[in-house]
């Protein structure tokens, strides 16, 4: 699974692109990947995401 994937499972995205609000706290187990690290480069608007 990407991190993007991982993050829209995490964050609950609707078939709009909702999603709810998720904390940094969040990202721990199987969500650890998606610690904030360095720039946050797979969620940045001008990255994949």
């Amino acid at each position: 699974m990407t991190k993007i994937e991982l993050f829209e499972e995490l964050a609950q995205v609707d078939k709009n692109g909702c999603s709810r609000w998720v904390n940094v706290t969040e990202f721990v187990g199987k969500y650890q990947g998606l610690q904030l690290l360095n720039g946050a480069g797979w969620s940045r608007d001008d990255g994949p995401f």
